[in-house]
């Protein structure tokens, strides 16, 4: 709902850690970073075929934005908002183990180039629980990007994944996820 009519501009292709036991959305997607001329050519493309329609949201596909260097994500964010001056929001995912390797001033850049949302897929508090699933984060590594997104500016939604623990661990999913999303307290949580 929350894109339903955003513009997408797609930045790669695929998802860079891809190997989540319960996901299956890019499966047989090999990841590939899109070229950034690429990319404004889509822009470009987007701004001529839509003859001005005054969108206000923008979402980047697919997996993960910030894998990119931060320069180039910056170029594509500054294009499309030249392009498209009606934009209020752009969005992305936002992998918690990628957004670490960021700096706090990339974010802050990042923030100000006009990526205003995130969509984190937490999916579990419990360190357990996320290597059960091959989620390939780590609590820690949640609450530092969460941390680093807000003190950028970003807003952000944690997607959770009820019942991830299964019985064995539905206890500590639980009370580990509350843990969690109490200490990063994010503006949005998707169950």
């Amino acid at each position: 709902v929350d894109e339903a009519d955003s513009l997408l501009i797609r930045t790669t292709r695929g998802c860079p850690w891809n190997r989540c036991s319960f996901c299956s959305l890019y499966d047989g997607m090999k990841f590939s970073l899109r070229s950034v001329p690429e990319i404004k050519k889509d822009i470009l493309a987007a701004k001529e075929y839509f003859g001005g329609h005054p969108f206000t949201s923008c979402f980047l596909q697919d997996g993960d934005s910030f894998v990119m260097p931060t320069k180039d994500l910056i170029d594509i964010l500054e294009t499309l908002r030249k392009a498209f001056p009606s934009l209020k929001r752009i969005s992305s995912y936002g992998r918690a183990q990628t957004m670490v390797k960021k700096s706090p001033a990339a974010m802050k850049e990042i923030y100000d180039a006009g990526l205003n949302k995130l969509y984190c897929g937490m999916e579990s508090g419990s360190e357990a629980v996320l290597k059960k699933v091959r989620k390939g984060i780590t609590p820690d590594s949640i609450v530092r990007s969460a941390r680093m997104a807000e003190d950028a500016g970003m807003d952000t939604t944690q997607f959770i994944i009820l019942g991830l623990g299964g019985r064995e661990l539905s206890r500590e999913h639980a009370s580990e996820t509350a843990r969690v999303l109490n200490e990063i307290n994010p503006d949005h949580i998707r169950i």
